[in-house]
Formats: structure tokens, C-alpha cells, sequence
């Protein structure tokens, strides 16, 4: 079933007596699994009929005897099996409460894993009775129209850079991102513009001198400002680890890379990044050439390896400068 067609329902009151909430992208399953939670039973009755297990710290038989229980004062008894893919070889225990007609029970199980055995009885039960849901991990450019939403639901604006920013530092986490927003949000005003300042200020990213800024000085070869950016890297490193840093260019260059062998055809589709980042990627790709762009993917995957301390003792900052040369001077 899709998104926003569950939190649809949720509104409207359609409950579903039992959901599997499954995938890769942990932001929508604890969503969905809260906005149940909050819908079906009042803050002050949780204590009595909100019974959460965890699948590292408990069994399959306490979960069925608290599936049995009746609702000592909300209508409905809540059931949530968090962490289910630790019990995965025992979940065909809960088959037999999952074939009876569920009147005064609601389960919810959360399968962080994004395989799950499509032809067992347990998951052809929730196929049958209930609400199924996959919640897959989303591309770039699904990421960026994401914040630019979730901003407009806090209440807020955001300006392009910032968005950029934001999706550079903390990736496709779309819990940490969140948590970054919703900070934004203590000390503003409705409507307020999130800019790089407001970024920097609030959440203590650089605005100038960041992995982002100095992907684009690379993508530029700008060697100077490269170097400018690397000096300030080098004294947060704890915060602007190697091994996100690579990892961000190798990606930023494969993509320049790939604008080279597709042209101009349907590149945002092509390449799932937004429209938003796309021009970025093209003004770069025209500071290289094929053989200069394979040449830089080779140089970053060369400095993964000294990162990871195969055949080189380099320190962190010797090997971003080494690299930020070789890309910025590659013929």
C-alpha cells in the first residue's frame, strides 16, 4: 500500500486490525507505526493497552500472550513487534492469532529488513487481512523534493543551497535529517527562509568551508580554494570524517562520468538526482574530459584504499590534498 494512502486512512479512522510495516528506509516505518499509535489510543490509556516488544529482547510466546490480552480501558488492545527481522525464523508462531477474526487487537510489526519471504503464511496473512507497506530507501532526487516538503510542513521555506547542504552532510538519513529540521524550528518564525546562514548557525555546519563547497571548488578545479576548504576540514575531522568525505566526491564524479556517455538525454531520470542539482553537474562535466573524469574516479578510489590504510600510512589531511592536486592538475 502506499504512503500516504496509509496516513490517509489513519485520518479518516480506517484501522486495520493488523500491519506489516517493512524495508530498507526506517523514517516511514516508525512514522506510520507512531501515527497509529497516537490515532488508536489516548496518551493517558498506553500504560494499560500499548504493549511494546522489541525482537532482541524478547519472545515469540510472551508477544502471542499479550496478543490474547483484552483492552482494559482504551476499546482496542496495541500490539508493536519492533525489530521483527531478529525473530524472522520464529514469526510463523503468531500464524495462529493471525488466522482468527481480530476484533479487540491491533498489531503492528516493524520489519526493518527490505527482504521479507513473500510466499511464507505469516506474510500471505497481512496480504489477506491487513495492511502491507515497503518502505524502500529513496533516490536523490526523491530525498531533495522530500526536505524541500518536509520544510513546508514545519512550517517553514528553504532556499536551494541549503537543501544541497543539508542532503551533502547527512546523506539519505532521512531520521537525522529530520531531527537537523526540526531544530531549525525552535527559534523560528512561520515562513521563515532556511538559508546557509541559518544552517550554519543552527545546526553548525560551515557555510563556506564544508565537503560540499569543496566537492564544487574540485568540480571547478579550483586547486586554491580546494586547499583553503581542506585546512578547515582537517581540524573537524571528527565531524567530516575521510570515509563519508570520499565516499561524497567518488559520487559526485561518477555521475560527472556518466553525464559523459549519456549527453544531454533525460539526465535528472537518468542520473536520480533533482533538477535542482543538475546543472551543477553539467557546468563540472564540462571541466573534464572522458579519459580526465575515468582518471579521477580511479585517483578516489585509490584514496579510499590509503584511507583505509592498505599499502599507505598518509594522514587524513595528506591524502584529501594529494587528491584534491591530482584531481584539480588530471590531463
Amino acid at each position: 500500500m502506499v504512503y500516504k494512502n496509509i496516513i490517509k486512512d489513519i485520518d479518516n479512522n480506517i484501522i486495520s486490525p493488523i500491519y506489516l510495516l517493512y524495508g530498507e528506509e526506517e523514517y516511514f516505518i516508525d512514522l506510520i507505526c507512531d501515527k497509529l499509535i497516537n490515532k488508536i489510543i489516548d496518551k493517558s490509556e498506553k500504560e494499560f493497552d500499548l504493549n511494546i516488544f522489541y525482537g532482541k529482547d524478547s519472545t515469540i510466546e510472551i508477544i502471542t500472550e499479550s496478543l490474547k490480552k483484552y483492552p482494559m480501558i482504551s476499546d482496542k488492545n496495541v500490539v508493536v513487534l519492533k525489530e521483527a527481522h531478529i525473530l524472522k525464523s520464529k514469526l510463523h508462531k503468531l500464524n495462529q492469532f493471525l488466522k482468527k477474526n481480530i476484533v479487540n487487537t491491533i498489531l503492528i510489526v516493524c520489519y526493518k529488513e527490505n527482504k521479507i519471504d513473500k510466499r511464507k503464511e505469516f506474510y500471505k496473512h497481512f496480504e489477506k487481512a491487513g495492511v502491507i507497506f515497503e518502505s524502500k530507501k529513496l533516490y536523490e532526487n526523491q530525498i531533495i523534493d522530500w526536505i524541500k516538503n518536509r520544510v513546508y510542513e514545519l512550517g517553514l521555506k528553504i532556499d536551494y543551497d541549503s537543501i544541497k547542504i543539508l542532503y551533502t552532510f547527512l546523506g539519505d538519513n532521512l531520521n537525522k535529517i529530520d531531527n537537523e529540521l526540526k531544530k531549525l524550528v525552535i527559534n523560528m518564525n512561520p515562513n521563515d527562509l532556511i538559508t546557509k546562514n541559518v544552517v550554519q548557525e543552527k545546526i553548525g555546519f560551515n557555510k563556506d568551508y564544508n565537503f560540499f563547497e569543496l566537492q564544487k571548488a574540485l568540480g571547478k578545479r579550483d586547486l586554491k580554494n580546494s586547499l583553503k576548504i581542506i585546512d578547515f576540514l582537517k581540524d573537524n575531522l571528527n565531524k567530516n570524517p575521510l570515509v563519508v568525505i570520499i565516499p561524497t566526491i567518488f559520487n559526485y564524479f561518477q555521475k560527472i562520468l556518466m553525464i559523459k556517455f549519456l549527453g544531454n538525454n533525460n539526465l535528472a531520470k537518468e542520473l536520480n538526482i533533482s533538477s535542482f542539482f543538475l546543472n551543477d553537474y553539467i557546468q563540472s562535466s564540462k571541466n573534464f574530459t572522458l579519459q580526465e573524469s575515468l582518471k579521477i574516479i580511479s585517483y578516489l578510489k585509490e584514496a579510499d584504499f590509503k584511507n583505509k590504510g592498505i599499502d599507505s600510512k598518509m594522514s587524513h589531511e595528506d591524502i584529501l590534498k594529494e587528491l584534491a592536486y591530482k584531481i584539480t592538475r588530471v590531463s
